[in-house]
């Protein structure tokens, strides 16, 4: 039951597209702009930045508990050098999308059972008698 109160359903294709470009610019701007964000800043830019990727990417994708392990990654120093929001957001599964961009595993229902194919040899149709045991 605990599993299925912590999994999400899996993000459609528009929201993983969305959620990558967040995190591929969130982390690009950290890595090129590194000395910029270094020790010794009078403004926390590096954590700034963290906190409005961590906003738009749970606007885009719903609250995942895989966003609080990048936050606290992102706030090591050194280890925020690391694309760690693209490589979080790459882990989300994706779902195939329907003709209006929802889901297709939302709704799937169970159909029957298909009916068990013809057989192929006539050996399979013919009632063959019990095996005996050889003669003592």
């Amino acid at each position: 039951m605990l599993n299925t109160l912590i999994q999400k359903p899996p993000l459609t294709k528009s929201q993983k597209k969305a959620a990558m470009t967040v995190a591929i610019i969130a982390d690009a701007v950290q890595i090129g702009l590194a000395p910029v964000f270094g020790p010794g800043m009078i403004l926390p830019f590096d954590d700034i930045l963290d906190v409005i990727a961590i906003i738009l990417l749970v606007a885009i994708c719903g609250w995942r508990w895989q966003f609080a392990v990048a936050f606290v990654l992102e706030l090591v120093p050194g280890l925020d050098l690391f694309p760690t929001w693209s490589a979080f957001v790459l882990s989300f599964p994706t779902a195939e999308e329907g003709v209006e961009g929802q889901p297709l595993h939302a709704e799937r229902v169970q159909s029957e059972p298909s009916p068990r194919p013809a057989p192929r040899h006539p050996i399979e149709t013919s009632a063959l008698p019990p095996v005996q045991p050889p003669p003592r």
